[in-house]
């Protein structure tokens, strides 16, 4: 007769009722003179399965699948080397055993993690290089223990080793250079955050544009060549250009009397320069008044009573 015997806590036992359900089909009889029974002592339940002979079945098995506790800690106490050839392999990865049970008969962990046992639990029993060729994530492996050293030395990329939030000044103090870590998609904020110049962070396919959206000050971008319009492109506000380039050279570039009211230049600089007043409604009617416009030539100029009421 061949027995597995395996125990669980009494209380999750008896929560399924009067009917307790043993984890075992035999709808086509492939088990026979089969015979099931429990024994609780002390708040653990130990049950036993028993037969005389089985004939292999890819539906008559022990498996766990269709019981209520199915979830709960189950301990296996039958050695895995007295049944395991009697089963397939995947119905074997369903009987609860333990991982170093099932790696001492030949289980590797691919098999065991598409039976979903935990990482936590194949750690102990099987090497790092083993869990990578089972595929989990870098962020698995670093939530199980494994150090930045450890991911990075057994070959994990640095896309993988980012999205397990590893920071870029992690990956550089490692060795990788700043277009390794463009690669593996760290932000240019980020890699500025690092010490990233921008003459490197051009030199690694950055634009202009990304320049600025890294918050690269104009004094920053001193090591690249560039004109004021390559600026206007990027995006570069006529306040962040005024200490560089004259207003004259801002508005000829594009910038708007809006643009250029914003950035700090007075009323009076921009009709010195020769805008006309009528281009001049962004700026408030108190500031042309005070130097000397009149009323009337606001007003024809396009500034209405809502605008005066505005001031």
């Amino acid at each position: 007769m061949t027995s597995f015997i395996f125990s669980v806590e009494t209380a999750i036992w008896d929560s399924q009722g009067e009917e307790y359900l043993y984890p075992v089909t035999n709808k086509y009889g492939s088990f026979i003179g089969l015979k099931t029974s429990h024994t609780t002592n002390n708040g653990v339940t130990t049950v036993t399965i028993s037969w005389d002979d089985y004939l292999a079945s890819y539906t008559d098995t022990i498996t766990f699948d269709d019981v209520s506790y199915n979830t709960a800690k189950i301990n296996v106490s039958t050695p895995l080397k007295n049944i395991h050839r009697l089963f397939h392999r995947e119905h074997v990865l369903g009987m609860k055993f333990s991982p170093s049970q099932l790696k001492s008969v030949g289980y590797n962990a691919i098999e065991l993690k598409n039976a979903n046992y935990e990482l936590a639990d194949l750690k102990n029993e099987y090497s790092i290089q083993d869990l990578k060729q089972a595929e989990y994530s870098a962020s698995e492996m670093k939530n199980v223990g494994y150090t930045l050293n450890e991911l990075h030395g057994i070959g994990y990329q640095g896309d993988e080793l980012r999205t397990a939030g590893y920071s870029a000044e992690q990956l550089k103090s490692l060795g990788f250079s700043q277009e390794e870590l463009r690669t593996s998609g760290y932000t240019i904020m980020e890699l500025k955050e690092i010490g990233g110049t921008a003459n490197e962070m051009m030199s690694i396919g950055f634009t202009l544009s990304d320049l600025k959206s890294g918050q690269y000050t104009l004094n920053e971008l001193q090591d690249i060549s560039y004109s004021i319009i390559d600026l206007k492109d990027a995006g570069y506000l006529a306040s962040e250009l005024k200490d560089a380039y004259s207003l004259e050279e801002l508005k000829e570039v594009g910038y708007s009397v809006e643009n250029l009211n914003a950035a700090g230049f007075s009323a009076q600089q921009l009709l010195d320069l020769g805008v006309s007043l009528n281009d001049m409604l962004s700026y408030p009617a108190t500031e042309l008044l005070s130097i000397g416009k009149t009323i009337a030539e606001l007003k024809s100029a396009g500034y209405n009573a809502e605008k005066f009421k505005q001031e």
